[in-house]
């Protein structure tokens, strides 16, 4: 353990510490213009079919925390567990279906970006071996640094092309995602959605690769390789730079800047709002046609890793909730069961820092302030969730039934309206984290695993078998699953 934890913090400061003179080279900004904004184009969740497998009344929402291999791994298992899990006898032809036929939307941050990018790409493929051998077992950090010194990327070196996060976004593009872009899950138009999450420097919140937001960039996302996105997305400060994105000003980014500022509010969703308020001219008419942009102070969009916003990709789904797509499908009465699990692998390890006299060195009060809010921010977003996806749903239960009997005393003749959508979908919340594995030394061994893009294959198998094990152990699961069987 000890000679991993060394061997990972050694090379993350080899790759990525002595080409910092690259980040003030030129910047490469591998988004697109957008020609026409369109809402209904582009990846967004409502341009992939549920397809063959997949009942829309049953909606299953993922998200994948952020912690490197430790949490690529930790996912990787829960998805098994699903896959493992039979919710139909066989048909005809020998098929089942399983809880993982059901996942409608994945969204993720960091390392669990690369597991849900890739089922989202490859489906039950992801579990050939192959994801596994390129990724989970492999030393990517080692990699890294060898890559430097291809002859490729010496060019690109040389042509003033690389920035610190490029040297792994080109080699997540090339080596784990087979050069795979948005195109190519738009082309599946299957679900999952998957919804990779970066921090916007700029605004210190959330940014998603999503369609909605490239919209305000006025950018197409769909020629963007995926590993672009899961390289954004873990860019964690000092050790990578910020990966530039390139605003587009013009009709289609102003058209997308008006449409956010003017919609309703039960549409708006207020980052996006925030956002685009800070894109327009302050003395401008929102509703003046044309519309302008500030285009002289936004040229260019920073990210760094997903969880400085949110280490869980907690936001997103509890955002759509409100506003987005599930609170659509809800309110149109097409959602019966609604399930979020969260799959958190954060660590806390022990520590010695109140039995010695000396103050902590620089290297740990770096550490410490750069994941205390993170993970203090994660325990609050579950407690959140909880309160928005059960308590205030039985609430509004509630007071349904107490006006519905009223009404039925006092207007026995009057027509009942229907529950609200929300309030008549049946919510599950599974949060999955380390806390929760029984045998103690193992869940210290995991409590106090490091965060890096290398661990032993025993602490990966590990990592695996504990997201298989905490899923069906799970008391929220155990109820799901008898709510299923008794339907």
């Amino acid at each position: 353990m000890r000679t991993a934890k060394l061997t990972g913090k050694l090379v993350m400061a080899v790759v990525f510490v002595p080409i910092g003179a690259a980040g003030c080279l030129k910047p490469s900004c591998p988004n697109d213009k957008l020609l026409k904004y369109d809402p209904t184009v582009g990846y967004r969740f409502d341009a992939l079919s549920t397809g063959e497998c997949n009942m829309d009344d049953l909606f299953i929402c993922l998200t994948f925390s952020g912690g490197g291999t430790r949490a690529a791994a930790f996912a990787y298992g829960v998805l098994q567990g699903l896959g493992n899990t039979d919710i139909t006898a066989p048909s005809d032809d020998g098929k089942r279906r399983n809880l993982l036929d059901e996942v409608d939307l994945i969204s993720a941050v960091s390392g669990g970006s690369f597991t849900a990018m890739g089922y989202a790409l490859w489906g039950d493929r992801l579990f050939d071996g192959k994801f596994e051998k390129r990724f989970l077992k492999n030393n990517v950090q080692w990699d890294l640094f060898l890559n430097l010194f291809k002859p490729k990327n010496c060019l690109r070196v040389s042509s003033v092309l690389l920035d610190r996060t490029d040297v792994a976004a080109f080699y997540y593009d090339e080596e784990i995602f087979e050069e795979s872009t948005y195109k190519t899950l738009l082309e599946a138009g299957r679900r999952p959605f998957v919804a990779i999450n970066a921090t916007d420097l700029s605004r210190r919140q959330r940014f998603t690769f999503t369609q909605d937001d490239f919209d305000l960039l006025g950018s197409d996302m769909t020629e963007l390789p995926v590993g672009w996105a899961v390289a954004a997305s873990s860019a964690f400060p000092v050790l990578l730079s910020p990966l530039r994105l390139k605003y587009y000003p013009g009709k289609a980014m102003a058209d997308a800047v008006q449409d956010v500022l003017t919609a309703p509010e039960d549409r708006r969703i207020a980052r996006q709002y925030r956002w685009a308020e800070s894109l327009r001219p302050a003395e401008d008419d929102i509703t003046v046609h044309p519309f302008d942009i500030d285009a002289e102070r936004h040229k260019y969009l920073y990210l760094l890793d997903g969880g400085l916003a949110d280490n869980l990709g907690l936001t997103y789904v509890i955002e759509s909730y409100r506003h987005g797509a599930i609170h659509r499908r809800m309110a149109a009465g097409k959602i019966k069961k609604f399930v979020v699990i969260v799959v958190d692998a954060g660590t806390d390890p022990p520590e010695d820092l109140e039995s010695k006299v000396s103050a902590p060195g620089l290297l740990k009060v770096f550490e410490r302030t750069g994941t205390t809010s993170m993970y203090r921010h994660s325990d609050t977003l579950t407690g959140i969730a909880k309160y928005s996806f059960l308590e205030e749903r039985a609430r509004t239960q509630q007071a349904y039934e107490e006006c519905r009997e009223t009404l039925g005393k006092t207007c026995p003749d009057a027509a009942v309206p229907p529950m609200p959508g929300e309030a008549a979908v049946e919510t599950y919340v599974i949060d999955l984290n380390f806390r929760q594995v029984e045998d103690s030394k193992k869940r210290l061994v995991f409590l106090s695993l490091i965060t890096s893009l290398f661990l032993p294959p025993h602490d990966v198998k590990e990592l695996i078998d504990a997201g298989k094990d905490l899923l069906v152990e799970h008391p929220e699961f155990e109820r799901l699953m008898d709510d299923l069987r008794g339907d």
